[in-house]
């Protein structure tokens, strides 16, 4: 990825369980992956984003991509850039508050300036996504 822009960030929104038994554990019987593998190491894939600056949001549907999740974000740790996990909840509107606040965050994490009425939308939907985030999420730095 050739990302010129100060602010980059992947919002991931992961279905389970994780293909490769080396992500979960519940066994060859759940893998649903061939073998063979798919292509490049998924974590090392992490660490070339986190070498680029890219903040990290993971929204997942169940514990079942917890070791996955904590491979990435040991693999996305030297990039100084957030690294979160979310439980997605059926909640359409809780879902884009947390959207709203990641991006907030990304921005004021990159040091741009808002316009002082997108900077009072932002600082809402931040707080209200912060609020949620910090209830639902299960590892940040």
């Amino acid at each position: 990825l050739e990302w010129k822009s100060s602010i980059k960030m992947l919002v991931h929104v992961a279905d389970a369980p994780p293909h490769g038994t080396l992500y979960h554990d519940l066994g060859e019987g759940a893998d649903t992956q061939r073998a063979g593998g798919f292509g490049p190491d998924p974590a090392e894939l992490m660490k070339k984003l986190g070498q680029k600056k890219v903040a990290y949001y993971f929204f997942k549907i169940n514990s079942s991509t917890d070791k996955m999740f904590g491979k990435f974000k040991e693999a996305h740790k030297n990039s100084r850039r957030e690294c979160k996990s979310f439980q997605l909840q059926t909640d359409v509107n809780m879902f884009a508050d947390m959207m709203l606040g990641t991006i907030a965050s990304s921005v004021r994490h990159a040091g741009v300036s808002l316009p002082s009425s997108a900077s009072t939308s932002a600082s809402t939907c931040g707080e209200a996504a912060c609020a949620t985030s910090s209830a639902y999420s299960t590892a940040h730095y």
